[in-house]
């Protein structure tokens, strides 16, 4: 193993310190993928158990307030949809809510259902407050048991920034067409790795943005797949 810092080595700090998990028990953390040395994840997701507060709500109408449900997304929010604003994820939050709650009080008789998403633990100030400052939680959401960031992700989507200087910009979103679809990418990665039980992947989109202008130059190559090809 490596000594080199890492932001999954400051979550597990943050996750003990807050009294989330408790180092020596399964907590069965996992990640969606992991980067280089040196290179972080922007939206990045892991999956872990974590402790609840399991304590009981009030009733649905007082339990959906928007400060008792700040950073949790409801299961299936497609998060690659642009249009998904702060605003429309609170709303959709909202809703999903009141409907496990009305579901909660129908399977149980009572008007007072157990925690489940809103009104639980507030993970996200919790773990921002003992994580760096360029380390941000921003939100969590409940999932079955079989759930696992790495394992039921659909896609992972790439971005490899370099400075534009003469490159043909046009001639390299020509060539990033050839890489779409599924394709041996042996040539790709170290030869003779034994994890590497195949170099077949598939790629769904790949496509160069270039924006220079004000002295900034924001040039990058785009990949989406649904898996990393290893090393």
């Amino acid at each position: 193993s490596s000594d080199a810092e890492t932001v999954e080595d400051r979550l597990l700090e943050a996750l003990e310190h807050t009294r989330m998990i408790v180092r020596g028990d399964e907590v069965r953390l996992q990640r969606c993928g992991r980067t280089d040395s040196g290179v972080s994840a922007l939206g990045q997701v892991v999956s872990l158990y974590a402790r609840a507060s399991k304590r009981d709500l009030l009733d649905a109408a007082s339990s959906s307030s928007s400060s008792s449900l700040v950073g949790v997304i409801p299961p299936g929010t497609d998060l690659s949809d642009t249009s998904l604003t702060a605003e429309r994820l609170c709303e959709r939050t909202e809703a999903w809510w009141r409907e496990e709650c009305a579901a909660a009080a129908t399977a149980t008789g009572t008007e007072t259902p157990r925690r489940r998403g809103g009104g639980e633990i507030d993970y996200v100030a919790a773990l921002n407050s003992a994580l760096p400052a360029d380390i941000r939680v921003y939100g969590w959401s409940p999932v079955d048991h079989s759930f696992s960031a790495r394992f039921s992700c659909l896609q992972r989507h790439y971005k490899y920034f370099f400075l534009r200087g003469s490159l043909d910009i046009e001639a390299m979103q020509r060539a990033c067409a050839f890489l779409v679809g599924e394709h041996d990418f042996r040539n790709f990665c170290k030869p003779n790795l034994p994890a590497v039980q195949t170099h077949i992947r598939t790629i769904h989109e790949a496509f160069v943005r270039s924006s220079v202008g004000g002295g900034a130059d924001d040039t990058h190559i785009d990949v989406v797949s649904p898996f990393a090809l290893f090393e």
